[in-house]
């Protein structure tokens, strides 16, 4: 499902200079990578760790290519260090063989294809504008947002879940701060309902058994 909702982003979803991120809901556009990462991660854990079906893998390399060929390269980075993360938690080093090169390829990909979309002040650079208007005011909130990326820890209610909250937390924390490396959204203070969803649709699937 999660590789389908991208698949129809690029073949039905609004298109803005040649880039198909989103799905149309009414009059709201919903970024679809960053409503389907956060439960993507927790059940590519689970189908792996408790029903050992390599498939959900299969899936996630799907993603990775559907956002490398967006391009998307700010979620594809979030993706694979997430996986990077995640497989470094369980102490597999078996799973990092197929990771890396697999992120290496997708990652000269996206390259390949330069995002043609301009920055908006108010999305990529709302911390530069808050600090503009109060230094305190950009400080409250990056802390906000560190804290919520670094909540899959907190959420973690079984020690089984640790690697998943560790693949989570830090899907968060660098899609979250993309903006440090680049012209990226700012999840929760630059950009709509997307990246909120996503959270909460992720954080409730991690309490869950």
């Amino acid at each position: 499902m999660m590789i389908v909702a991208l698949a129809l982003s690029i073949l039905v979803g609004p298109d803005q200079a040649g880039v198909h991120r989103w799905l149309a809901v009414g009059s709201v556009q919903l970024n679809v990578a960053a409503l389907v990462m956060p439960s993507a991660i927790l059940l590519t854990d689970r189908g792996i760790r408790v029903n050992g079906q390599p498939g959900y893998a299969v899936a996630a390399l799907g993603m990775a290519a559907t956002l490398a060929w967006q391009p998307d390269i700010s979620q594809l980075i979030a993706l694979i260090a997430a996986a990077i993360m995640w497989a470094v938690a369980q102490r597999s080093f078996m799973l990092l063989r197929w990771i890396v090169p697999v992120a290496l390829v997708t990652l000269l990909i996206c390259a390949g294809r330069p995002d043609p979309l301009d920055s908006v002040p108010h999305v990529e650079g709302i911390f530069h504008l808050a600090a503009e208007v109060s230094p305190i005011l950009a400080f409250c909130g990056g802390a906000c947002l560190l804290l919520t990326s670094l909540s899959p820890w907190f959420l973690a209610n079984d020690v089984n879940k640790r690697p998943a909250a560790a693949g989570l937390a830090t899907y968060f924390l660098v899609s979250g701060f993309a903006y440090l490396y680049g012209a990226f959204p700012v999840p929760l203070a630059g950009y709509g309902i997307s990246f909120i969803l996503g959270w909460l649709i992720g954080a409730t699937a991690l309490v869950m058994k």
